[in-house]
C-alpha cells in the first residue's frame, strides 16, 4: 500500500493481510508469543492498522505486541482497537518539552496532543515509552527543565533521553 505524505512524498506500508500472514507463519514455525513493529510510520495509515487489529483478533493467535508510532497518527478509537488486539506498548518520539521547542524541531505536534495520546494509552492499559532529545544546538537550561517537567507529567512507564547527533544530509546538519 502507498500512503501519500504531501510534498510529493509517499510511504509504502505492508497490507494488514500481509502482516497477519507473516505473523501466523512466525507463530507456527517459531512459536512466537509476541512481536514488535520497529517503524514509527506503522500507524500512518489508520485504516490499515484498524484492519490489522481486526484480523489479529479474528485469528485468535492471542499474541502480545507493541509498536512505534507518531502522536499525530493516533486517536482514541484506534488506541482502543489496538489495545483490544493485544497491543501492550507504544513507543513515541516526544523529543522536546515545550510547544516552542517542538515547533523548532518540526515535530508537527504540540504538548496538548502528546498529553492526550499518553492519557488515552494509559486509559486503555497500553504502556508508553517516551523518547526525548537533548543537546540540540542553542539548547537552554529551560529547555531541559521543560523536558523533565513533561516527562514527569506524562507518567510514561519508560523514558529515554537521547543525545542529539546530526546526520549528514539533514537540514540541521547542513545548518551547523
Amino acid at each position: 500500500l502507498r500512503q501519500y505524505n504531501g510534498g510529493g512524498r509517499y510511504t509504502r506500508v505492508r497490507s494488514a493481510a500481509s502482516l497477519i500472514k507473516e505473523i501466523k507463519y512466525l507463530r507456527h514455525h517459531f512459536h512466537i508469543d509476541s512481536f514488535y513493529f520497529i517503524d514509527d510510520l506503522f500507524t500512518i495509515n489508520q485504516n490499515n492498522v484498524s484492519q490489522f487489529c481486526q484480523l489479529l483478533k479474528k485469528s485468535k493467535l492471542n499474541l502480545l505486541w507493541g509498536c512505534s508510532a507518531k502522536v499525530s497518527t493516533l486517536n482514541e478509537s484506534l488506541i482502543k482497537l489496538m489495545s483490544d488486539a493485544g497491543c501492550i506498548q507504544i513507543d513515541f518520539g516526544v523529543e522536546r518539552g515545550s510547544n516552542q521547542a517542538l515547533l523548532a524541531v518540526k515535530k508537527g505536534i504540540n504538548l496538548e496532543m502528546i498529553k492526550n495520546i499518553f492519557n488515552l494509552c494509559h486509559q486503555y492499559h497500553i504502556r508508553t515509552f517516551a523518547n526525548f532529545l537533548v543537546n540540540l544546538p542553542n539548547e537552554t537550561k529551560q529547555d531541559l527543565t521543560d523536558i523533565i517537567n513533561l516527562a514527569t507529567d506524562l507518567k510514561s512507564e519508560i523514558n529515554s533521553f537521547n543525545v542529539f547527533s546530526p546526520y549528514p544530509g539533514t537540514e540541521i546538519y547542513d545548518q551547523m
